[in-house]
């Protein structure tokens, strides 16, 4: 999963890139893989929807990770429109 996170965090980062939308549905992420994902998303100025929804039961993303991807979402370089967060299987107490 490293290796897939970080090659899209290298073509959200690729300033030729017209992505407008990732589906990351059904996919194992944990809070090393949200923090790539949270890096790119911040610098990227292309990417409209991302769809989190339905994560793998074998995804492991903390408050950690997940604070890690809403914090680089409040960027002013985002152009995130719409974050669709189904099942995340989150389970951690700091909630």
């Amino acid at each position: 999963w490293k290796r897939g996170m970080t090659a899209l965090a290298a073509l959200l980062n690729n300033s030729h890139s017209s992505l407008t939308e990732v589906v990351l549905s059904q996919c194992i992420l944990d809070d090393d893989g949200a923090g790539i994902l949270a890096a790119a998303l911040a610098r990227n100025g292309t990417l409209r929807r991302l769809d989190l929804g339905n994560l793998s039961k074998s995804s492991n993303v903390t408050v950690t990770g997940w604070s890690a991807l809403f914090t680089q979402l409040q960027s002013s370089q985002s152009s995130l429109e719409e974050l669709v967060i189904g099942t995340t299987g989150c389970h951690d107490t700091e909630w």
